[in-house]
């Protein structure tokens, strides 16, 4: 992939972030970091980090914070707003694009998703010390090894916050659970707005329904993408086109194509065969032909090669 579409893709990730509560500066701070949307096949993956004084752990925790997956929405809704207006507890997250994920896991290098939440965890924790904020403990609800992550993220911070990765963490540190619910609300209002400005944008159908929750296995999300999906060109941009069931649905249902690859020529092929096939000289477009004129090929819109007429006359939907 050409670096200019790479950044591209890049630029469309972003950085949201809530207020910083004056009772967080210049005192000591307990973050947690937790993740949502990383299996999802519609919209982005999002990381959200949470943090309060460390000397108020203990008091804040008992406000009922605790892993996003087992509460309903409205439960995490309530409890993010209930986050929001305390005026003790600051947020950030960041939207790490669809566009991104598939662009960097679609490279001849690819970039595994795992690779990506490292960067944007160890993003956020760098941002909090970039705002002059005093983070002590880290603690982030696993991807992969812990180990290998906590290494990471400790590496990063220059070995200067003590950094716990665990599994579950979001279940265990009432810190990490308010990163998940931040996360979690952030990634649920998105894939609905993504899904419909989609629909909207590039089908001009009906957009009062949505993708779902945006995971494979949901048959709301299954439906949607054999809906929205084009024969030729696929999903939206907010689909993400190296995942497994997006690439089978894109063999099963829509056209193919065959690009087709170019054998190198060797030398002497042209030798033996007729004069029109063998490639001009360069010489040739300033030499005169005998019917007057410079003797170069003459170039027609390739619309009148391909028998299609006038470009403007074409649509691909």
């Amino acid at each position: 992939m050409a670096s200019g579409a790479l950044a591209a893709a890049e630029a469309r990730s972003f950085t949201v972030w809530g207020d910083i509560p004056e009772g967080c500066r210049n005192v000591p701070l307990v973050a947690g970091i937790d993740e949502a949307g990383r299996g999802s096949v519609i919209g982005d993956m999002i990381y959200g980090i949470a943090f309060w004084p460390a000397d108020a752990d203990a008091e804040i925790s008992r406000l009922g914070f605790q892993d996003s997956k087992t509460l309903t929405p409205e439960a995490r809704d309530k409890l993010f707003e209930g986050l929001k207006a305390t005026g003790r507890i600051g947020w950030v997250i960041r939207r790490v694009s669809a566009e991104e994920i598939s662009a960097k896991m679609l490279l001849r290098s690819a970039v595994s998703l795992n690779a990506m939440a490292f960067d944007a965890a160890l993003g956020l924790a760098k941002g909090l010390v970039s705002e002059g904020l005093m983070l002590s403990k880290l603690i982030v609800d696993t991807v992969g090894d812990p180990e290998r992550y906590r290494r990471f993220l400790h590496d990063g911070l220059d070995g200067r916050v003590d950094v716990v990765v665990e599994k579950k963490a979001d279940a265990t540190y009432p810190v990490v659970s308010a990163a998940s619910i931040a996360a979690k609300c952030s990634r649920d209002a998105s894939v609905k707005a993504d899904a419909l400005k989609a629909r909207c944008l590039e089908q001009a159908v009906d957009i009062r329904s949505g993708a779902g929750s945006g995971y494979p296995s949901d048959p709301v999300c299954k439906a949607w993408m054999r809906e929205v999906m084009h024969p030729v060109f696929g999903w939206p941009s907010v689909a993400r086109f190296s995942w497994a069931n997006a690439k089978d649905m894109l063999d099963t249902d829509a056209i193919a194509v065959d690009f087709g690859e170019d054998t190198e020529e060797a030398p002497g092929d042209y030798a033996g065969g007729s004069a029109a096939a063998a490639p001009a000289r360069i010489s040739t477009f300033f030499t005169p032909s005998a019917a007057g004129g410079s003797g170069a090929s003459v170039r027609k819109p390739c619309s009148s090669l391909a028998g299609l007429g006038s470009a403007a006359a074409t649509s691909v939907f």
